[in-house]
């Protein structure tokens, strides 16, 4: 109330009145709107006497917040947890919705079924070793070529996929020697990406290139003679064996999955798994064939313990190789999955609770509204907020002075890449009093109009 006065100085007043006259709505609908406080909600022992000088009574003016904006936040933030918590993660560990099996079904001894879903097929080409049990499997679709070994036992068989060992060496899309912003430093530097020269992370004491990858290592010492690397082949002497525990899936109508488990951690890794992978002639076998003469068999790399999860499918024989995984369940034989029902009720009966919570927070932030008041002759301003379509509960107020007005702040912030945003705060400032924050909800002008004051 500063300057010309007052903003309600020039409203004319009956003091004989009952009914209040509807304000006009602002321009900016989807925001506020503004209706009249019915006079009971006035102070009945108010008066023109109780006001500050210069304060002529008015009627009584409020502004509420719009719903719109923070029921779509709700229904979308909301509707996203409610798929991905309940339907997602309670759905798959309650079974709640038994899937059926899309692939082909393998019988287990005691009678039920697991099913088999194919992921990948293509053609090969095999090169053996003479008497030896390494082969080279040359994939035409993929370009890719599989070198493995494998060795049988009466229950269960292993076999290893011929790699670099990864625990020395690292693969990358670039490497530079003294590259990027490093240069100067004696070693290789490399980045992720496939371009680009800049902020290369990763330093490397020597570096080679590999058909279409840069291969990386710490296992030699710094020198300045390790700059011209790129056409050597050192990695080649750092292969070794991943190894596989293996059962062909023809012996699983034998015993059970506890048996299975048990014959898996009961068998140890043959020796060549650990060490350097050497491709020679001279490794003796009986087998030259495909590995199990071109059976499917199930793969497990159960460092970690079993685990039928992580089981994989291959088989190999003389028109090709099918990769395949487990579409994981229990099923019967018509291929719908078997289902614990007191878990699955279970489960349901948690989807059905978090449905009832997530609308009843659509509700609330529906019916959640803000009310910024100018109780007429009190010429007080009250902020209050309701929720559930409840009377509205009053959380702040404060009295009007000839000296108070609307005081605005702006808030600037920049975050890591630069951004630099802003954010606009109101309250109602007197000097010598406390101040009363107003909700960001409301415009400059909707807050000038229901308060009287300017804003400075």
């Amino acid at each position: 109330m500063v300057g010309d006065g007052n903003f309600w100085d020039e409203v004319p007043i009956d003091a004989e009145s009952t009914t209040v006259q509807e304000k006009v709505l602002s321009s900016d609908a989807s925001v506020s709107i503004e209706t009249p406080v019915p006079f009971s909600e006035q102070n009945p022992q108010s008066s023109v006497d109780d006001v500050s000088g210069g304060f002529i009574p008015h009627e009584p003016r409020e502004i509420i917040s719009s719903v719109i904006a923070q029921t779509c936040i709700a229904i979308f933030v909301g509707g996203i947890l409610f798929v991905a918590i309940g339907f997602g993660f309670v759905g798959e560990v309650f079974e709640v919705f038994p899937m059926e099996c899309d692939g082909e079904l393998i019988e287990t001894e005691d009678g039920t079924y697991m099913c088999l879903v194919t992921d990948f097929r293509s053609n090969a080409e095999y090169d053996f070793f003479e008497n030896s049990t390494v082969s080279v499997t040359e994939l035409d679709d993929y370009y890719f070529s599989d070198t493995f070994r494998w060795e049988h036992s009466d229950n269960v068989s292993m076999i290893g996929y011929y790699e670099l060992d990864w625990m020395k060496w690292s693969s990358w899309q670039n490497c530079q020697w003294e590259g990027g912003s490093y240069a100067g430093d004696t070693r290789w530097y490399c980045i992720a990406t496939e371009d680009g020269y800049e902020d290369y992370g990763e330093a490397f004491a020597y570096c080679e290139y590999s058909k279409s990858e840069w291969l990386c290592t710490d296992e030699y010492r710094i020198s300045e003679s390790n700059r011209n690397s790129s056409s050597e082949k050192s990695h080649m002497n750092d292969f070794t064996y991943l190894c596989y525990k293996a059962i062909l899936l023809s012996d699983l109508n034998n015993q059970s999955f506890s048996e299975l488990e048990d014959g898996m951690l009961q068998l140890s890794y043959p020796t060549w798994c650990y060490d350097d992978a050497v491709l020679s002639s001279e490794i003796n076998s009986n087998d030259t064939q495909l590995p199990f003469e071109g059976e499917a068999f199930l793969t497990f790399y159960n460092h970690m313990g079993f685990d039928i999860k992580s089981a994989s499918i291959m088989q190999y024989s003389s028109s090709g190789i099918t990769m395949s995984s487990f579409q994981y369940g229990v099923y019967d034989s018509n291929g719908e999955q078997i289902v614990d029902a007191s878990l699955q009720m279970a489960g349901g009966a948690i989807i059905a609770f978090m449905g009832v919570f997530y609308l009843l927070i659509v509700y609330a932030a529906y019916t959640k509204k803000t009310y910024v008041a100018h109780l007429g002759s009190e010429n007080t301003v009250v902020i209050k907020s309701s929720w559930f379509n409840k009377p509205a509960r009053e959380i702040s107020r404060v009295h009007l002075m000839p000296t108070s007005y609307v005081l605005e702040s702006v808030t600037y912030s920049t975050d890591s890449d630069g951004n630099s945003t802003s954010s606009t705060h109101y309250e109602i400032y007197t000097p010598g009093q406390s101040s009363l924050n107003l909700p960001g909800c409301f415009s400059e002008e909707q807050l000038a109009e229901v308060t009287g004051l300017v804003v400075r």
